[in-house]
């Protein structure tokens, strides 16, 4: 959200974002994690074991921005 001031000569914006504090991770990646090499399991099967790398969200952020033209 933004809400802001502006004329001719400078501008005045305050902003506000994730205002709801959403914690849904940004992204999430599955990967084989190959170090080691492969794992087998009692009834003869093989496999790599798999990771997953996750994007933390980013907090709650409140700033105010100004800018003057000369």
């Amino acid at each position: 959200m933004r809400f802001g001031v502006e004329t001719d000569n400078w501008n005045v914006t305050l902003w506000g974002r994730n205002l709801n504090d959403d914690d849904t991770a940004l992204d999430v990646l599955r990967y084989v994690d190959g170090i080691g090499g492969p794992t087998s399991t009692p009834n003869g099967a093989t496999y790599f074991r798999r990771g997953f790398g996750i994007s933390l969200p980013k907090p709650r952020q409140f700033g105010l921005s100004a800018s003057y033209k000369f």
